[in-house]
């Protein structure tokens, strides 16, 4: 706004007159009154008044939002009036139901003998827990598999990502080249696999924090982390030829954070040397051994596969893989069964204690999936310890699995 017009905006504003199709002039870098008094000079562009606006003051976003809906053909007050009448008929409607309801039977003498003789003992297990109705009805959407999967494609910076979403599609959709930061924005990309609707998105590479030098690179970064929270399945891409390495740890326990399912890629394999590799071991048996014992701490379960985006080898193997975890982030299991592994918890560990008192345990039941969470029902949470959770939890996953999906336990105090 500053310098005014210039023969290039003449020239841009030719081209888009050209096009016939609608257009916004949208004046930025108006921080004040003064300088937005000069944004009047854009007119003789021929694109209509121009929009002040100040992208680092956040000011007349408001009005530019107006007047894109309006240009789409979206009548924003008449949408707003209808949102309005939803929402008041809808607090009507819960006045009335509040209304209807009868109320609650206050207990008698008699009945309040009759549930204090009918509780069982705090020591026993029951077999089937009560469950809320409403809990019982909402269970059944939460355990309904979606429609869609979002998978994200995170790693460090040139491990391949772009070519296997170009290898996945058939066509170079995202650029690709040999130096590491092509990438810089996450890059959505919707495909049919087998009959299932995916969503794959290919981020930017996550460099270590000391080496993010640029904002552009921080920015990048940021915006690679809310791609992973937003999507079902993490692929975690690492590079064959330069191994595991401190930075692929950092970026697993990222996924761990987020709780999302997960699925580890081992790339290039088709260009994996034998250098460094013990005479007496593959070059697959080394990566194995560097997986688990870099990442499989991290996410434990979770599937390895050995690809090659240039020759298209395990690239099915992988979309298997993915789609594999997905299905085990809805798995649920019956409150009695889970029992059955709590009363083999008891006989092959022992209950922890502290200070003369010991844990016990009621039952243990699953309240949710898409993040496997398990309640356990003791009679004092403090006496829970790290080891005990975590080889709950791998007794549950020695039935169950749940691979490459991180299960969520939590113990609940009871009296």
């Amino acid at each position: 706004v500053a310098h005014g017009p210039i023969p290039t905006d003449a020239d841009i504003a030719h081209l888009l007159r050209c096009t016939n199709k609608p257009c916004l002039l949208i004046a930025n870098k108006c921080d004040n009154n003064d300088i937005s008094m000069h944004a009047l000079e854009f007119s003789a562009l021929g694109l209509g008044d121009p929009i002040p606006v100040s992208a680092i003051h956040r000011a007349g976003i408001f009005d530019l939002f107006h007047a894109i809906l309006k240009k789409m053909g979206v009548d924003v007050q008449q949408d707003l009036e209808e949102m309005e009448e939803e929402n008041q008929a809808k607090r009507k409607a819960r006045r009335v139901a509040k209304s209807n309801l009868p109320e609650p039977e206050k207990p008698t003498k008699s009945k309040k003998l009759a549930a204090t003789a009918a509780k069982t003992d705090k020591n026993e297990i029951p077999e089937e827990p009560a469950i809320i109705p409403e809990q019982t009805a909402s269970r059944k959407d939460d355990d309904k598999l979606p429609e869609h999967v979002n998978v994200a494609l995170v790693g460090k910076p040139n491990v391949g990502k772009s070519s296997i979403l170009n290898r996945l599609l058939g066509y170079e959709r995202v650029m690709v080249h040999d130096s590491p930061g092509t990438t810089r924005d996450a890059i959505d990309t919707d495909i049919v696999w087998k009959g299932q609707k995916v969503t794959i998105v290919d981020t930017a590479g996550l460099k270590q924090k000391n080496r993010a030098q640029d904002m552009l690179e921080k920015f990048s970064a940021l915006q690679t982390l809310k791609s992973l929270s937003r999507s079902d399945v993490a692929v975690i891409v690492t590079d064959a030829h330069d191994g595991l390495s401190v930075q692929d740890s950092t970026i697993a326990s990222y996924v761990l954070e987020a709780g999302k399912s997960c699925v580890v890629v081992c790339n290039k394999w088709d260009i994996h040397g034998k250098s460094g590799v013990p005479k007496n071991k593959s070059p697959r048996e080394v990566y194995v051994e560097a997986f688990e014992q870099r990442l499989l701490r991290f996410l434990p379960k979770t599937p390895l596969i050995f690809t090659s985006a240039k020759s298209g080898t395990g690239i099915e193997n992988m979309m298997e893989a993915v789609m594999k975890v997905f299905k085990e982030r809805y798995k649920r299991i019956k409150t009695t069964d889970l029992n059955e592994i709590l009363r083999e918890a008891r006989i092959r560990h022992p209950l922890p204690s502290q200070r003369g008192k010991r844990l016990k345990i009621k039952y243990i039941t699953q309240t949710s999936t898409n993040i496997p969470t398990f309640v356990a029902f003791v009679n004092d949470s403090e006496l829970v310890t790290t080891d005990f959770e975590r080889f709950l939890e791998n007794l549950i996953r020695e039935r169950y699995e749940f691979a490459g999906t991180p299960i969520r336990i939590t113990f609940k105090s009871t009296n």
